[in-house]
């Protein structure tokens, strides 16, 4: 527990899951108000509309983990799906009176970014924390992270009273949580990116040395 608590890399990795879960459900608690917003249907419709966006996440949860494998740049991977759901999110809030279809497509799209980030950001943590703290990280990481749950939907309930109901300025302070987390993830490729050399990917042993093998695919 000493190691865990001392250990930058797992105070970073609990900060960007803590920002992720703001901003995830930030969006999921307030989708089916959202959805009412822009669409004016009934309790029915917006049931119904509300599980097209967890459709389109499940296709982003597969692609964008097959291809931060296939890359072996995890950081980056979890940055891009931040960055898709945070633009997409203020611009379904920004085109929802004017354009209804679009702007559940754009919600749609905003949380399978915020979703796609879970393999990629999982197979970094496990390759940049020392294997010793590997479990005990991973359940202060959970632990500490999921606070966010909290601080989201009722931040953005908040923002909602003092603008009088307008949904634009909590789709803005989740949409920044969403792309810091995006960025401090950043700061963990070193360690947690799977090296790629010229014509060969870089493993580690497990005695934790570094091995080649060969790979098809050159980066």
């Amino acid at each position: 527990m000493r190691h865990v608590m001392s250990n930058s890399v797992v105070w970073r990795l609990t900060l960007v899951y803590f920002l992720i879960q703001i901003g995830f459900y930030g969006i999921n608690i307030w989708l089916p108000h959202v959805i009412k917003t822009i669409t004016s249907g009934s309790s029915m419709e917006v049931g119904l509309i509300t599980a097209i966006p967890y459709v389109l996440a499940m296709v982003g949860l597969w692609y964008n983990a097959k291809a931060a494998d296939r890359t072996g740049r995890y950081s980056t991977h979890v940055l891009l799906s931040m960055a898709v759901g945070a633009v997409a999110l203020v611009l379904s809030v920004a085109t929802g009176d004017n354009a209804p279809f679009l702007a559940v497509t754009l919600i749609s799209i905003a949380v399978a970014g915020a979703l796609a980030y879970d393999g990629p950001f999982w197979a970094s943590a496990s390759r940049a924390m020392p294997v010793a703290v590997a479990g005990t990280a991973m359940g202060l990481i959970n632990a500490v992270g999921n606070l966010g749950g909290f601080v989201g939907p009722y931040v953005g309930g908040y923002l909602q009273d003092v603008t009088h109901g307008s949904f634009l300025a909590t789709s803005i302070f989740l949409a920044c949580c969403l792309l810091a987390a995006g960025l401090v993830m950043l700061s963990l490729r070193r360690g947690g990116d799977r090296p790629v050399a010229r014509g060969r990917v870089q493993e580690e042993s497990p005695s934790g040395a570094m091995a080649d093998r060969p790979t098809k695919r050159i980066s």
